[in-house]
């Protein structure tokens, strides 16, 4: 899967796993700290404590979720495979990040306890096309800023997904139905703003601000070309 060529380092991608980069740790630049550094600061949710230093007025941990595989195989309606308590599970792949993300924000339950067999992606239709669009400080080796997977032409409705704007990735029905639509690309960029104002929960990272991050939306644009 090519957008897997867009993470980590080759020596990285060499000894990694699929699952491994799907079930990843979600980061925050208050959690991905030494102990000492920590030790200033109340322990937040993934300490063990009841705040987030993001937000501190959340109820949960916002730390934001990185992987660029996922935004690319939710795209694409990826199932997955996996076993707890010794039985084989099958859902979608959207449904398992969002439930490991809340699991991954406590530090009681930092791993679910499940070990991932396999993915079943669909097979791409007739006409159909698809790309992945990933925007970091440095293409492979740092984490995505933010990312945009898209499928689109065939039968099936458009589906375009964003990743590394909140604690797991978000499908952009909204944007992807302008898409398919007659809207000029300057409508779908409209819209994919507008889109991911309300459902992206952008936070202090290490090189970006939130409003910085925000002005990235627009980097759907990116992506367009497939509509021809």
């Amino acid at each position: 899967m090519w957008p897997s060529s867009l993470t980590a380092s080759p020596q990285i991608r060499n000894i990694a796993t699929v699952g491994g980069n799907i079930m990843q740790d979600r980061r925050c630049i208050y959690f991905n700290q030494p102990h000492l550094w920590r030790s200033g600061l109340a322990y937040c949710f993934k300490t063990g404590g009841s705040i987030c230093h993001q937000i501190p007025n959340s109820p949960v941990c916002r730390a934001i979720y990185y992987s660029d595989v996922a935004t690319a195989l939710i795209a694409y309606e990826a199932e997955v495979e996996y076993i707890e308590d010794g039985e084989t599970h099958r859902t979608d792949l959207k449904s398992l990040i969002e439930r490991h993300s809340v699991a991954n924000g406590l530090a009681c339950h930092e791993h679910l306890p499940i070990l991932v067999t396999r993915f079943l992606v669909p097979a791409a239709e007739e006409g159909e096309r698809s790309g992945f669009y990933k925007y970091a400080m440095r293409t492979t080796i740092d984490f995505p800023i933010i990312n945009f997977a898209l499928r689109c032409g065939g039968k099936r409705p458009a589906r375009l997904a964003a990743g590394a704007v909140a604690p797991h990735p978000v499908v952009m029905a909204e944007t992807a139905a302008k898409i398919d639509s007659d809207a000029t690309d300057d409508e779908v960029i409209a819209q994919a703003e507008d889109e991911l104002r309300k459902l992206a929960m952008p936070i202090k990272e290490a090189c970006m601000t939130p409003a910085v991050k925000r002005s990235l939306y627009r980097h759907v644009a990116m992506l367009l070309d497939l509509r021809k």
